[in-house]
């Protein structure tokens, strides 16, 4: 175009800021506008925005980038620009950035729109920002700016973010009061609030509210309930809730099993945490350590400790990763039953495994040696304790104290009070 002295204006750049767009090469949008500027060509506010808003699916610093161009050239910005620049930030979870562009926004007198809070508010509920975007809120009201479904979807859900369920609940009020629709998004938001906070008797009443609204709930919904029930202790609800999901022609989750087996652990169902490990199985439904170990605490409350080996070997063959919790409740389920030996080997997965050990790993450990009148198990254990640094409690030593005391060792009972009196005036001390 140069060879032929042909003039660049704003609807080549247009086209060619497009082309790179749908080329994919996001990246080359920096270096368009930057020769734009140099070549003294105006841009307008479709080229600006474009810009912004294609540089910013890169990454969100050539949003800035290509903004920071436009300052010294364009003078008073339109809002339209800003929100492209803002939503780039949001993509980047960069809330501080956005607030500082929405207050330059007003320092400038450039008016914000429904669309712009939107847009802030969003990129600080991703960040559980919950207070700023509440602020926000507010200054909606008061500013008379014109509230929409996105707007209380974004609250709501900085709300649901930090488990502020009230906030989220009375916002869902306000909707309502507004004669405004609300959505099964909203209903879900607050549904989560209040099962991060364990409202299960909320949480159910606001599902009531959905039914009664014709409003379809939906997999996510039932999660969410289901979930509150568990965390209530109220298992035989919650399994009432997970067998009706399949009566409303919705699919089941990993989440959704994950829920219904902690509910059944809670309430020490372990046939029916088996019956549903069969049904996941069944319905091809990926499974994860939540929901074996939901699975293996359920068999060690029942005193199930083969079957918590089976859950145990069915996750190494499915090449699903053991975890503290799951090998802690293995051990406890072995414990429970004097079954040592298989108690210490699930000991050994988890230090040959790199699984982080608790001091609820090694009790379980020596009170399994305990029960079995392995003394000198057991004192091994003790001294691996101090070795891998994790620190004894009184349970640690009366558990060794008494399988000594089986062993009729009592020299070494003796050094273990001794051990033992240390740590009961260090936890006085920390009282």
């Amino acid at each position: 175009m140069a060879q032929s002295k042909l003039e660049l204006d704003a609807i080549s750049f247009n086209a060619a800021i497009d082309a790179c767009d749908k080329a994919g090469e996001w990246d080359k949008t920096i270096l368009l506008f930057s020769t734009m500027a140099q070549s003294m060509v105006k841009s307008n506010s479709m080229t600006s925005n474009l810009a912004i808003g294609i540089a910013g699916k890169d990454k969100w610093e050539n949003a800035l980038q290509c903004f920071s161009m436009l300052v010294p050239s364009e003078g008073n910005l339109e809002a339209i620009i800003y929100n492209s620049a803002i939503s780039a930030l949001e993509g980047g979870c960069q809330w501080q950035q956005a607030l500082q562009l929405f207050n330059e926004m007003g320092r400038s007198r450039v008016a914000s729109s429904t669309s712009t809070y939107s847009i802030v508010m969003r990129t600080c509920s991703s960040r559980s920002k919950w207070e700023n975007t509440l602020f926000l809120f507010g200054q909606m009201r008061q500013c008379e700016v014109e509230l929409d479904t996105i707007t209380f979807t974004a609250v709501i859900s900085a709300c649901e973010e930090s488990g502020e369920w009230e906030k989220a609940w009375q916002l869902l009020s306000v909707m309502a009061q507004s004669n405004m629709e609300s959505n099964t998004i909203n209903f879900n938001a607050v549904l989560s609030a209040c099962e991060k906070r364990g409202e299960w008797e909320k949480a159910l009443h606001l599902f009531g509210r959905m039914d009664q609204t014709r409003m379809k709930p939906s997999t996510i919904s039932y999660n969410a309930v289901i979930s509150a029930c568990e965390k209530g202790s109220e298992w035989e609800k919650a399994l009432r809730l997970f067998n009706s999901l399949a009566q409303n022609n919705l699919e089941y989750s990993t989440i959704t099993y994950s829920a219904a087996m902690s509910a059944c652990e809670k309430g020490r169902e372990w046939e029916k945490a088996m019956q549903l490990v069969s049904a996941m199985a069944r319905d091809k439904v990926t499974s994860n350590a939540i929901t074996y170990n939901a699975a293996v605490s359920a068999c060690h409350k029942g005193g199930k400790w083969e079957i918590a080996l089976q859950l145990v070997s069915i996750m190494v063959q499915s090449d699903v990763a053991l975890d503290t919790i799951t090998l802690n409740a293995a051990i406890s389920a072995c414990e429970k039953s004097s079954e040592w030996d298989k108690a210490l080997q699930l000991f050994g997965m988890m230090i040959l495994g790199n699984v982080e050990s608790s001091i609820i790993s090694f009790n379980a450990a020596i009170s399994a040696c305990e029960k079995g009148s392995q003394w000198e198990k057991a004192l091994l254990l003790v001294s691996i304790t101090a070795q891998n640094k994790v620190e004894s409690n009184a349970e640690t030593f009366h558990a060794a104290i008494n399988a000594c005391e089986k062993g009729r060792e009592w020299r070494t009972v003796l050094q273990l009070l001794s051990g033992m009196e240390f740590v009961i005036r260090t936890l006085m001390k920390a009282v």
